[in-house]
């Protein structure tokens, strides 16, 4: 049937409804029908739902008359009513013969509670089956989550080695072309893990899973960073500048520094990535400020190729690229745009775009912040301030690496071993536990998936160990990436997470500060 005659057959008063005339199958039924011989998923055939004596009769009726279109009225006796049944062979276009059934019930009342009875039936069914549909998405969702954080772990353990590597290259002496080898290398490794990292985010926006963090935070230091982050990236030949402009008198604000970090970073890696000649602005501009809150527009203004008019409206979009030759040509997953968008709106603010095609493109975000009158500013900044010329301090130090990858344990070793610190090295949880029982550790750099004991339980292990209130820092150099595992190593009394793979600049101040507290 089509669909209109469909629905306008369900929503008959009188139950229609067509029958095999070989099998006395019930083929189509509307829903007064069903409701009024009681039709349930397993009872398809009018010899489950009538007496003997009624069937015996409308069989007689068929092999009698079936030569002939025939139309005859039966009172049927149904499980609780008297049904009035008039019904007929009828021979539809292509040959094929039928029994319709037409039905009406004698007592009303019967018939306003046959009705009743069968929407809350299909109230029920409907019910069940958004329950297993929904449990369904849950499991796929689930499912979705362990994928991307087995894929992240795989990906990011090899980037590590890959990352690490290069930057202990980058310090030995190397030829111009071993130079620019290196630096294609790790602009290459830099945008794997960038793809990485946009995938998992957007993964975790979607499942609401991600939680911003305010802090205090100093925005000139932040777009100072941001700067020379992006300009760090670019390849010695590339013929863009970046240009940084900030208002006088900026106050610290309270702000997810990290995540406000990540939009500039991605926003100015995006221009960077349409832009051959020419230059990139990142500009703070104070609009207005109260006692309490201040009004802020940051830019990212480019001289690139542009964005079609008809392009703008979808440009936050996930997976919206320029076109598919843009794709082609530039790379990237088409996720950054979006992921912008949605970290801009979760901090409150708004994000837009203008452009011009091959003229450039102004990106412009407007945030509401509340103002921080504290003297300490965010720890990233606060790390720099206070370990930059002070990391003398690591010298000497007992530090425990644990991980059961042997490149992983070379990769931290390597660095610290420059700064002569004594260091121990375990393959797994139970060896870290002993070598902590043996020896005055200092520090710890544990890994959190290990054989024989994993890092979680080996950090439980060593806090019951330790006496008079002297607490050694434990830090998680895991390559997991989920809130899960976030919130299960601080359970188990882990005091820092470093992320696979990491910056070593950024391991060495975050180990200072901890030994200096």
């Amino acid at each position: 049937m089509r669909p209109l005659t469909l629905e306008l057959f369900d929503l008959m008063d009188n139950g229609v409804g067509l029958c095999s005339v070989d099998t006395l199958e019930v083929l189509e039924a509307n829903s007064a029908l069903i409701a009024w011989l009681g039709l349930g998923p397993d009872e398809n055939y009018l010899s489950d739902l009538i007496n003997a004596e009624d069937l015996v009769r409308i069989k007689r009726s068929i092999e009698k008359k079936r030569k002939y279109r025939f139309c005859q009225t039966y009172l049927i006796h149904s499980r609780e009513d008297t049904i009035e049944f008039i019904c007929s062979t009828i021979l539809l276009s292509d040959n094929q013969e039928f029994l319709l059934i037409q039905a009406s019930v004698n007592n009303s009342d019967k018939y306003l509670k046959a009705l009743v009875k069968n929407h809350a039936i299909l109230l029920e069914k409907n019910n069940q089956l958004l329950l297993e549909q929904k449990l369904k998405a849950e499991a796929a969702s689930r499912a979705k989550d362990l994928f991307l954080a087995a894929m992240s772990h795989e990906l990011r353990t090899p980037l590590n080695g890959i990352l690490g590597m290069v930057q202990q290259l980058g310090k030995s002496c190397l030829t111009n072309s071993q130079g620019h080898y290196l630096e294609t290398i790790n602009c290459s490794g830099q945008q794997l893990l960038a793809v990485i990292n946009q995938v998992l985010d957007y993964s975790k926006i979607e499942s609401s899973e991600l939680v911003l963090h305010s802090v205090v935070t100093d925005l000139a230091s932040i777009m100072t960073q941001v700067s020379k982050i992006c300009s760090d990236q670019l390849l010695s030949d590339n013929n863009v500048e970046i240009h940084t402009q900030i208002s006088p008198d900026i106050p610290l604000v309270m702000v997810d520094d990290i995540r406000l970090k990540q939009i500039l970073i991605n926003l100015v890696n995006n221009a960077l990535k349409f832009t051959h000649r020419g230059q990139v602005s990142l500009i703070l501009e104070l609009r207005s400020t109260t006692s309490k809150s201040c009004e802020l527009t940051f830019k990212v203004v480019d001289t690139g190729i542009g964005i079609s008019e008809e392009r703008i409206e979808y440009i936050f979009d996930p997976f919206i690229q320029h076109s598919f030759s843009t794709t082609r040509e530039y790379g990237g997953t088409g996720l950054g745009l979006s992921i912008c968008k949605q970290l801009v709106d979760k901090m409150g603010g708004t994000i837009n775009v203008t452009s011009q095609p091959n003229v450039g493109s102004q990106f412009m975000i407007n945030l509401s912040l509340d103002i921080s009158h504290d003297i300490i500013v965010s720890e990233g900044h606060s790390l720099e301030k206070k370990c930059s010329h002070d990391v003398s301090i690591i010298k000497g130090k007992r530090i425990l690496i644990v991980d059961d990858i042997a490149l992983n344990r070379e990769i931290i070793r390597m660095p610290l071993e420059e700064l002569d610190t004594q260091l121990y090295l375990a393959e797994n949880g139970v060896q870290a536990v002993e070598l902590f029982k043996k020896h005055d550790i200092d520090l710890i750099l544990m890994d959190c998936l290990m054989p024989v004991m994993d890092g979680f339980d080996a950090t439980k292990a060593i806090r019951k160990m330790e006496v008079n209130g002297n607490r050694v820092p434990i830090f998680a150099v895991t390559a997991s990436v989920s809130e899960e595992v976030t919130q299960t190593c601080k359970l188990a009394g882990m005091d820092e997470v470093m992320l696979k793979p990491f910056d070593f600049d950024q391991l060495i101040k975050k180990i200072c500060f901890r030994l200096m507290h």
